[in-house]
């Protein structure tokens, strides 16, 4: 009794927050044994089959965190949990994560939304969406699988803000005008951001591992700016980014190598070992410690790093700084107490304890 309760005032808290936009239905997702409630959803894909456009599909925790793989041909918006909810302090008090398989925006969902979800991986093949405070296995934005209204849609617009991404980010030349901002990004492969054209690329922290020739490849017309790039396991030799084919490279900080070009406030060569807060790889230690190690330390030189002495990197930029465990946007359940049952003559007695979380 105790946990249905908490789902359903997880649901009436979600639903508060969204009181004012129109028409909008919640599809609560929720695999729990014996749940037993039509009015919910054991996958997302079914949850999204079901919804109307702009419906918020709810991720709730359950027994078994993964709702699968959704492909998304309608405008939808998906919240869930978090992630490293039981490493970081004052998070929500169930601390179980929920998760999806893969994510694919495929025409027909322009202007959908993803917040606050594990992913395996999110493919972006349409315009105008939004991914936030997720931790994805990569992002790809390409073209949709088919036409829509007869002609093909592409990534393009899409913002990609507060994220930790344990993979590359790879667009396509048709994807245009993207935003990738506040994202705590690393990948092993050959190139971590390839193939965008007119991007912002700002306030992230990065890891650049062992790559041939450059961390971006095919990056084009774009601005790539207040970024900490971390090249401590990089070859010496390495240029992580080079200011060509119409991208600026200004007021980024790279530590351990000089792999940023000269001049434009860029900053090279810095000392590794006194950036960030508790030890001096936090890359080497999230699986454990989880995603807080990131921030900076007293002194750190990325904090006056940025355009105008601010800080740069994934904590930087104010009010779109990155948030520690991704908890979503919405108001957020902190403590639960419950006698654990009633009935008529013995009244259930519960305590919640709820706050913003903007």
């Amino acid at each position: 009794m105790k946990k249905s309760i908490y789902f359903s005032l997880c649901a009436f808290v979600t639903l508060c927050l969204c009181a004012s936009v129109n028409a909008q239905t919640i599809r609560r997702v929720n695999n729990t044994p014996g749940l037993n409630d039509p009015n919910v959803y054991a996958t997302a894909q079914a949850a999204h089959d079901a919804a109307t456009p702009n419906d918020i599909i709810s991720l709730e925790p359950s027994a078994s965190p993964s709702y699968g793989t959704l492909t998304a041909t309608k405008r939808i918006n998906i919240v869930g949990q978090g992630y490293f909810l039981d490493k970081n302090p004052n998070n929500t008090f169930d601390k179980r994560q929920t998760m999806l398989s893969t994510v694919t925006f495929d025409g027909g969902s322009s202007n959908s939304t993803i917040s606050g979800v594990s992913c395996g991986g999110i493919s972006v093949k349409t315009p105008n969406v939004n991914i936030s405070r997720c931790k994805i296995n990569g992002v790809s934005l390409g073209q949709s699988s088919g036409p829509i209204s007869g002609n093909f849609e592409y990534g393009s617009n899409c913002t990609v803000i507060g994220n930790f991404i344990e993979g590359g980010i790879n667009g396509t030349a048709q994807a245009t005008n993207c935003i990738i901002s506040n994202n705590i990004l690393f990948s092993q492969f050959s190139v971590m951001v390839s193939s965008l054209n007119s991007a912002t690329f700002t306030y992230n922290t990065m890891r650049c591992y062992n790559f041939t020739s450059t961390g971006f490849s095919g990056v084009d017309n774009s601005i790539i700016a207040n970024n900490i790039f971390d090249c401590r396991l990089a070859p010496v030799a390495l240029q992580v980014v080079t200011s060509s084919n119409n991208t600026t490279v200004s007021n980024n900080i790279c530590l351990g190598i000089n792999g940023l070009p000269t001049g434009a406030g860029n900053i090279n060569g810095a000392n590794q070992n006194i950036v960030f807060t508790g030890t001096s790889d936090p890359f080497a230690n999230y699986t454990t410690t989880g995603d807080n190690l990131f921030q900076l330390a007293a002194g750190s030189p990325a904090l006056t790093a940025a355009a105008g002495g601010t800080q740069a990197g994934a904590f930087g930029n104010g009010a779109n700084a990155y948030r520690l465990s991704g908890v979503p946007n919405t108001p957020i359940v902190t403590s639960f107490i419950s006698t654990g049952s009633g009935n008529n003559t013995t009244p259930l007695s519960i305590t919640v304890s709820v706050r913003s979380n903007n």
